[in-house]
């Protein structure tokens, strides 16, 4: 599963937030978070850069996926 959030669109730059949850065959899963760094270039928009953190059994704040408790 995949949650993504923009936070700001610019001309040319774009910055996101992204949640990932994979889970494994046997059913064990692991959640990364980050942010994403996106740009425009001729061909459309392209990603920049990403940043990632693995959180596994993290509390997320209900208000917002992308908050921890």
């Amino acid at each position: 599963m995949l949650e993504f959030e923009v936070i700001s669109i610019k001309t040319n730059i774009s910055h996101a937030h992204y949640k990932l949850i994979y889970t494994s065959n046997n059913k064990k899963k692991t959640t990364f978070y980050g942010k994403m760094i996106l740009e425009r270039t001729k061909e459309g928009w392209k990603i920049y850069s990403v940043s990632e953190e693995e959180v596994t059994g993290a509390m997320f704040n209900k208000s917002s996926p992308f908050l921890f408790d």
